[in-house]
């Protein structure tokens, strides 16, 4: 298989330059009833074999797949009534092991529900108290279409909070109750919340929404927003430090309500999408959406929900070194929103766009970074 892009900047690290390389592809059964896209997918490897957890939330299912087979091997029923049940699982999931999922149930504030492949709730996390702001500082986000997470870090879990988003700017006053990162300890069952806060420059651009994605890489928590050019980063969840790295594609933020419609916005938008951390590689990759290349001629639609024509990833080493960044002229064939990194590389799915769609399977291509040594020209 060829290449589908080559970066053209090979001046960021020495007699080295890389590219994305088509290298295979996975089908996955889709059957009648189950949703060909997920808001939440997850990848798990175990005992050498690769899992995907998708996210059917038509059904209220996380369907389980062994990605190494390419079999779906079981459909996890979560009761939506009762004790043990929940309404819905719009609001995400992370998958720690087969034993432990995190649900986020956005019907209950400040609930984080574990259940097990049984489907049923055997425990409810607390994880905020601070209802009095709806829209603040008390939900977290557990869809992988912008990266949500939790962590078990020894008897702790590390929750991320989600960003509020305001209309207006807050003040200061406001902004210095915002923080990033709650801890829960599983022994003592105390909650504490990190000294971490919101950096005040995000709210600088108006009408952008400031949404976050966070991800782990080597005990260091990485997170970003989809306004800001910074990439920040702890070791120890008390102190932060921060690296900016413009897109090489960019030209300007598109405020949300320019255009008539957010079909139409979306067409004309850019946005540092999400993060995506690489542990096979020791990689970060970050996801950018890009204006589309003729807005006329592109469907708005497809923009919207993630399959976009075009896309960019910038890629760094853990110490945030950026290796370099690479076009992705995707042309509404890939569907951004259940993208995920697996043994083998980057995993995008098909759209109903590609020519080699099949409405029977979830088909992903699998694109692997790799490093290709420059050989010195001639004299």
């Amino acid at each position: 298989m060829n290449s589908i892009l080559v970066s053209c900047n090979d001046t960021k690290i020495s007699n080295t330059s890389y590219i994305f390389q088509l290298i295979d592809s996975v089908k996955l059964p889709a059957y009648s009833y189950i949703s060909p896209t997920a808001l939440c997918v997850r990848y798990y490897f175990k005992d050498g074999n690769e899992y995907l957890f998708w996210g059917n939330s038509p059904q209220n299912n996380i369907e389980l797949y062994n990605l190494s087979l390419e079999k779906h091997i079981r459909s996890i029923s979560i009761p939506e009534e009762g004790p043990r049940g929940i309404r819905t699982i719009k609001g995400g999931f992370k998958v720690l092991n087969f034993d432990t999922i995190f649900v986020n149930n956005i019907n209950t504030l400040g609930d984080l529900y574990i259940i097990d492949t049984s489907g049923l709730v055997f425990d409810i996390i607390k994880y905020s108290t601070d209802t009095a702001v709806r829209n603040a500082n008390s939900y977290i986000n557990l869809n992988t279409h912008i990266i949500g997470n939790v962590f078990r870090e020894d008897n702790k879990l590390i929750i991320p909070l989600r960003t509020p988003f305001f209309r207006k700017m807050p003040d200061e006053n406001t902004i210095s109750h915002i923080k990033k990162f709650n801890v829960y300890n599983f022994e003592s069952k105390n909650l504490t919340t990190s000294p971490i806060q919101i950096d005040p420059d995000i709210y600088k651009e108006r009408d952008m929404y400031v949404l976050s994605s966070v991800v782990s890489l080597n005990e260091r928590y990485y997170y970003q927003h989809q306004n800001s050019p910074n990439i920040y980063y702890t070791d120890d969840l008390t102190h932060k430090q921060s690296k900016k790295f413009v897109s090489e594609y960019f030209i300007k933020f598109v405020p949300e309500n320019t255009y008539a419609t957010p079909f139409e916005n979306v067409k004309h938008s850019f946005y540092y999408y999400s993060l995506q951390s690489d542990p096979c590689k020791n990689l970060l990759y970050r996801i950018i959406k890009l204006p589309a290349s003729d807005p006329q001629l592109t469907d708005g639609y497809d923009e919207f929900y993630g399959k976009w024509d075009r896309g960019s990833i910038m890629v760094f080493d853990a110490d945030l070194n950026l290796l370099d960044e690479f076009l992705f002229p995707t042309h509404g064939l890939y569907s951004w929103y259940e993208c995920f990194v697996g043994q083998k590389g980057f995993y995008l799915k098909r759209s109903p766009n590609h020519p080699h769609y099949s409405e029977s399977k979830i088909t992903y291509d699998i694109f692997e970074f790799r490093e290709v040594e420059k050989k010195d020209s001639a004299l």
